[in-house]
């Protein structure tokens, strides 16, 4: 076997070909993603610079976005409105490298480019717009969509305070997307997995796609669930497996949401909810799922966090008016769902 490809060979069943660790990297990279992409379809993609380490490297006008070309969960990503706001993030941004290790022998081992590192800057132009994630699937070279979701920010738009499944996008936008991402993952040979992909629908009604990532989105499982028969993770073991997927549609409520309970100052977690506690909350058919994102006798800084501000857990709430959806929180947000946090 090459490092081209992993086969799956059982018997009675054909070879089944998962995607390569060269795919991977490509995707994950986002100097090497953006550069297939604009390949593909240039009017799509942001005006892009790499390498940016001061204001000195910065021909855009402000405000701009800036992210590293590996990133997670926002993390070390910020909007900047001056040079001194860019030399100021760069200079204090620290990086939990030790977390990555694996990572970064991931990168080592299929980058072709020593000079750029997981850590090197790129910077965009800051989009206005509505903001969209779309997961899927791909299985024998076939792409299938599993669902759009709509990215609700904070009122300074620097943080994501909920995510509204399914997301309502004009055809034209749909057909585009979908045609862009079949062509993507042709040409990068990605194969047999899950994904998702980020853009934006401008003020202009134009689409501005920010990233492709060989995974899918795992905050918005719990959301999709509400409209097929399996759920995304049985859909995915069903692929390792070599077995086509059921993508059978059938629809429980009209609406979900994964809201992010956040605060804006550190804060000390005194207490989290315990399991008799979620196990009371899942009595509600509306909630499907909680995410207990950090731990007790901590602080939310202790925790991986975005640029602006400390999330503490994720809900993930489902009715049939989005109305309903906000009475459900409001109500649950009485006693804060459990949580008890304590300032620094």
């Amino acid at each position: 076997m090459n490092r081209q490809s992993y086969l799956l060979i059982l018997p009675n069943m054909p070879i089944f070909i998962f995607s390569s660790p060269q795919s991977i990297y490509i995707s994950q990279n986002k100097f090497t993603s953006i550069q297939t992409s604009k390949h593909i379809a240039p009017k799509l993609i942001p005006q892009t610079q790499f390498n940016i380490f001061s204001d000195q490297d910065i021909t855009m006008p402000y405000p701009i976005f800036i992210k590293p070309i590996r990133g997670a969960s926002s993390q070390n990503a910020f909007q900047i409105s001056t040079p001194q706001e860019l030399n100021s993030a760069l200079k204090d941004v620290h990086f939990r490298m030790n977390e990555y290790e694996w990572y970064e022998a991931f990168y080592r081992h299929e980058s072709q480019n020593n000079s750029l590192k997981p850590t090197t800057f790129l910077a965009q132009p800051l989009v206005a717009g509505r903001q969209f994630t779309v997961d899927g699937i791909v299985y024998n070279d076939t792409v299938s969509i599993i669902g759009y979701t709509e990215s609700i920010r904070t009122p300074d738009a620097k943080s994501f305070i909920r995510f509204e499944f399914p997301a309502h996008l004009e055809t034209r936008h749909k057909t585009t997307i979908e045609s862009f991402l079949t062509e993507y993952i042709k040409t990068v040979k990605f194969n047999n997995n899950g994904f998702n992909a980020e853009f934006f629908i401008t003020q202009d009604r134009e689409i501005r796609i920010i990233e492709f990532n060989t995974r899918v989105s795992e905050q918005f499982i719990p959301l999709f669930q509400c409209h097929f028969e399996d759920d995304l993770p049985q859909m995915l073991a069903d692929i390792a497996l070599g077995k086509k997927p059921n993508t059978t549609k059938k629809q429980t409520f009209s609406y979900a949401m994964s809201l992010v309970a956040r605060v804006y100052k550190d804060m000390v977690i005194e207490k989290v909810p315990s399991p008799e506690y979620i196990a009371k909350l899942y009595q509600n058919p509306h909630i499907l799922h909680m995410d207990v994102v950090v731990q007790p006798n901590k602080k939310l800084s202790d925790h991986r966090q975005d640029a602006y501000s400390y999330r503490y857990a994720k809900i993930a709430i489902a009715a049939n008016t989005k109305e309903d959806i906000f009475n459900i929180y409001k109500e649950c947000m009485k006693d804060n769902f459990g949580f008890v946090l304590k300032p620094v």
